[in-house]
């Protein structure tokens, strides 16, 4: 057998392999079962489902444990919001509602205080809330109450935007400075998670 005519022979069998796999491939398919249709009414439910509304945002709130050693995040679905300034008032506005505070944990704000505006300076990452007096009036007036009352509001404050460098907790619109008070509410604080447990769960509404 020469040279040519092992050529042709061999182009031939790889002719009949590629034509024999083709013939196969193509019996498979043709008897593959057919695709059970799935009813208009059900194809939504074998997407995978949102675990939050489109038009809602989870926001992070702070809460001081039963034995008042540390603060509690918390996390709530909230209609959501785009400017920063409403995403604050939102948090705070939850967390003032001393009702809503879960059974086990501690409402860090004092009864009757209104948060009374939230200004933001993107310009220094500064995030400035005012509340009404009750917030220095109606506090037990200990340093432990007075450090659930900033941290509460600065760390939920800060977890509605990275932007958010530090917080200025203001009463009646001002500064506050009064002798009675063993912080310095003065000042600007930044948020402080070192006291913070992280609970996991569904989130409440």
């Amino acid at each position: 057998m020469d040279k040519r005519t092992y050529i042709i022979l061999l182009l031939f069998f790889m002719l009949l392999t590629a034509v024999a796999a083709s013939g196969y491939l193509y019996w498979e398919l043709q008897n593959q079962p057919a695709p059970i249709p799935i009813p208009p009414d059900l194809a939504h439910t074998t997407q995978s489902q949102p675990d939050k509304p489109e038009n809602s945002e989870r926001i992070d709130l702070y809460y001081l444990s039963p034995d008042h050693s540390q603060l509690i995040k918390e996390t709530r679905l909230v209609l959501r919001s785009g400017a920063i300034t409403d995403r604050i008032r939102k948090a705070l506005d939850e967390l003032l509602k001393i009702n809503k505070a879960p059974s086990n944990l501690i409402a860090p704000i004092p009864e009757g205080v209104i948060l009374q505006s939230v200004f933001w300076s993107e310009l220094d990452g500064r995030a400035y809330v005012s509340f009404s007096r009750e917030i220095i009036d109606n506090n037990p007036g200990h340093a432990l109450s007075e450090w659930a009352t900033i941290y509460s509001i600065v760390n939920t404050v800060a977890a509605q935007s990275a932007a958010i460098k530090e917080v200025q907790i203001l009463v009646e619109g001002e500064i506050v400075s009064s002798p009675k008070m063993n912080w310095d509410w003065s000042l600007p604080y930044r948020p402080d998670f070192t006291f913070v447990h992280y609970t996991t769960g569904f989130p409440r509404n």
